[in-house]
């Protein structure tokens, strides 16, 4: 019985030492009845918590304006329609123009015999 001796009594961990584990105390006594200051388990998880490795990339898709302003000369090699087209998709995305508004200002686009 005397070899199982030191199992039952181990001796004490020196705080110097590097093997010292610190523990919370779990005496009655020494733990809180504050409820906030207590270990919460079932936490909520909002998005700033998930790492941005595990979160879904949000991806933007923009659609650059045309550039050149769209003209028509009304020559037999331009396309009408194309032409309005164009125009339409211009105005709108530049300007914010509505097609009222298109349909007062087109003359502006207009060059050669189509401004006739």
């Amino acid at each position: 019985m005397s070899s199982n001796a030191h199992l039952r009594n181990p001796p004490p961990i020196r705080a110097g030492s590097p093997t010292a584990i610190h523990l919370p105390s779990t005496k009655p006594e020494s733990l809180s009845t504050n409820p906030s200051s207590a270990i919460q388990i079932n936490q909520p998880v909002s998005s700033a918590d998930v790492p941005s490795q595990m979160r879904p990339a949000h991806q933007t898709v923009i659609i650059p304006a045309p550039t050149t302003i769209p003209q028509y000369s009304g020559t037999p090699s331009e396309k009408s329609l194309q032409f309005l087209l164009r125009l339409q998709h211009f105005a709108s995305s530049m300007y914010g123009w509505t097609d009222t508004v298109l349909l007062q200002g087109v003359s502006t686009f207009l060059q050669a015999t189509a401004l006739d």
